[in-house]
């Protein structure tokens, strides 16, 4: 028998978003005979942490990494000299945040550059394989820190929306055997902005299972539905980029018209209480409900009558797909992605403006066989796509002389 490859994953955290959710749906597709893998993140933390296949190895975080990235130090500090790290890390992210016209992220790449690149120690294993499934720290990481043979970064979204600064990530994609995204237009995104690397950009969906998703949404939600009101739910981060501030304004529109609705958001972020005093400012509290995280989000996905995507960009949603495998129709804005996943027939596309989605809420309102169609439509057709998993294998296999067919 031959040995096993060995392969680590590396990511930040495994709380709610679509790539932590695709690198779980992956990892339960792996073929454990062939390969040895290892999940590396930055903090163990996250709903999907007890999704975690058996067969990986979940690392322990190395000490001075755990210490830049830790939420509290109560018993982290075992030495003198680890005081250095935590003044680095309080020092270079104390700084960034005056840097003028710098995005979180780009603030993160110059962090990384001046303050934890020299700080953190290289991780001291060696793999064949090491794979950042996520734009930005995760790929330094990988990149300056981990001994590899081959070395593979993931980019989950459209770049041009993530606020990088792409000649610092230049400097790293150069590095990479290849950089992975996850739709044509966002591979499209990739080869116009670092035309160099071109030749390294793979588009590889991710994995959705469609039997799990079924299975998980038998069970019923845990804070229901109402049942004498249009039902619509939403999920993701509480942040800037899913757009929940168009939500809620939009729902407040929808009232206005006198429609009875309960619009549901799962999903924790940095905005939760601005969205809070956003729902309290235009009395919604009995319309818009902020749930908070669920480990298993598709019991609502079942019982709604139509799943809400207001977001400002995508790389390619994990919840669309997830939506269309419960044959969920789809309401959704016109971000840069939005026509990789959906057409007329299985959605609604609209501007990216309160006023739009309200509209658009209210055509869905008033014209239920609009609904009926696209939930037809869905039933036709299996969304899942397991089989794609011989496109990571491809990846993994290859001698990455150039992209993927």
């Amino acid at each position: 028998m031959s040995q096993k490859r060995k392969i680590i994953f590396v990511i930040v955290s495994l709380y709610g978003g679509g790539a932590e959710k695709s690198l779980i749906n992956l990892l339960h597709e792996f073929d454990y005979e062939k390969y040895e893998v290892d999940l590396l993140l930055f903090k163990k933390e996250g709903l999907f942490l007890n999704q975690v296949p058996e067969q990986v190895n979940l690392l322990e975080i190395p000490h001075d990494l755990d210490l830049m990235y830790r939420n509290s130090y109560k018993g982290a500090i075992r030495r003198i000299s680890d005081l250095q790290y935590v003044l680095t890390r309080f020092l270079g992210t104390g700084l960034v945040k005056v840097l003028p016209h710098k995005s979180v992220r780009a603030r993160r790449q110059v962090r990384w550059k001046k303050f934890y690149r020299n700080a953190i120690r290289p991780f001291d294993r060696e793999y064949d394989i090491a794979v950042a499934y996520l734009e930005c720290e995760p790929t330094y990481y990988v990149l300056d820190k981990i001994r590899a043979g081959r070395k593979y970064v993931w980019v989950h979204n459209d770049y041009d929306s993530t606020g990088l600064d792409s000649s610092f990530d230049y400097l790293y994609f150069r590095q990479a055997d290849a950089v992975v995204t996850i739709s044509d237009k966002c591979a499209n995104i990739l080869r116009e902005r670092f035309p160099e690397a071109a030749e390294k950009v793979w588009c590889i969906p991710n994995i959705t299972t469609s039997k799990y998703i079924r299975e998980l949404a038998a069970d019923e939600p845990d804070e229901p539905f109402r049942e004498d009101r249009f039902k619509i739910l939403s999920i993701g981060r509480l942040s800037e980029q899913k757009g929940f501030d168009m939500a809620i304004k939009a729902a407040n529109l929808l009232k206005k018209r006198g429609y009875r609705f309960e619009w549901i958001i799962i999903g924790e972020g940095e905005l939760k209480n601005e969205l809070t005093e956003l729902i309290n400012r235009y009395g919604l509290n009995d319309d818009v409900r902020l749930v908070g995280q669920k480990s298993n989000p598709y019991p609502y996905m079942r019982c709604c009558d139509f799943l809400a995507q207001t977001s400002r960009y995508e790389g390619k949603s994990v919840v669309l797909d997830e939506a269309k495998i419960l044959s969920k129709p789809i309401l959704a804005t016109r971000y840069p992605t939005v026509h990789d996943q959906l057409d007329e027939k299985t959605g609604l596309i609209v501007e990216m403006n309160p006023e739009a989605i309200a509209d658009g809420m209210e055509r869905l309102f008033l014209h239920p066989e609009l609904l009926e169609g696209m939930q037809r439509e869905l039933e036709q057709h299996d969304f899942g796509n397991t089989h794609e998993i011989s496109c990571y294998y491809k990846l993994f296999e290859s001698d990455v002389s150039g992209e993927n067919e």
